[in-house]
């Protein structure tokens, strides 16, 4: 899956915030967006590729793949 521009903000906004392929619970994900004046990424907490659990999501690293 290749990323859009919205999505790739967030990711860089994550990745600088709590580092590369950090796990997220969807507070930290609307604080992450939110200081970043983002829209909230549904794209992270909707697709089952992403879930790390329950609650938790994992923010895809730049430039990885992700397989469907």
């Amino acid at each position: 899956m290749s990323l859009n521009r919205n999505q790739i903000a967030f990711v860089e906004a994550s990745e600088k915030e709590n580092g590369v392929g950090a796990v997220l619970t969807r507070d930290h994900i609307k604080v992450t967006a939110d200081k970043h004046s983002l829209p909230f990424p549904y794209w992270l907490v909707t697709k089952s590729e992403y879930r790390a659990g329950r609650g938790k999501y994992a923010v895809p690293a730049l430039g990885v793949t992700v397989a469907a």
